[in-house]
């Protein structure tokens, strides 16, 4: 605690910092938030499968989940910048850092846009061999 007179310390033994039970709420309540979200994914994904499966077909319904499990890996094309990129912006902006803040952002640019370059070119070739690629049938390709 300060003295009457002296500014507020910023070492975490201010008032303003949130004690250990503050945390634990908040870290409670984040991973707690993330797990119902899950759940109703999970349920709302089982409530559907019927209703999918009636309107779209084995066939379909089966391509159809082979294209999201596909798209779903391109997440993995972040390589962590994402999460870097959210970290240096914070920090940088904390220390008004204006020319290193312009460096990353320029930097991630060009390297996002490069993986998507890279990415589009081979979402094309798999989509002109898309019959070589998978076994499916004219009928299914025409959807």
């Amino acid at each position: 605690m300060s003295a009457p007179g002296e500014p507020p310390r910023t070492d975490g033994a201010g008032t303003w910092a949130p004690g250990r039970e503050r945390q634990l709420v908040t870290v409670a309540r984040n991973v707690s938030t993330r797990y119902l979200a899950i759940i109703a994914e999970t349920v709302i994904g089982l409530v559907m499968l019927p209703f999918n499966l009636t309107h779209l077909g084995t066939a379909e319904y089966g391509l159809w989940v082979l294209l999201g499990s596909i798209t779903a890996h391109f997440s993995v094309l972040d390589l962590g910048y994402g999460g870097a990129l959210v970290k240096f912006m914070a920090q940088y902006r904390a220390h008004r850092n204006a020319r290193a803040l312009n460096e990353i952002a320029s930097t991630l640019f060009f390297v996002f846009a490069g993986i998507g370059l890279i990415a589009y070119g081979a979402a094309a070739v798999v989509a002109f061999n898309l019959d070589h690629v998978f076994r499916i049938t004219p009928e299914q390709a025409e959807h």
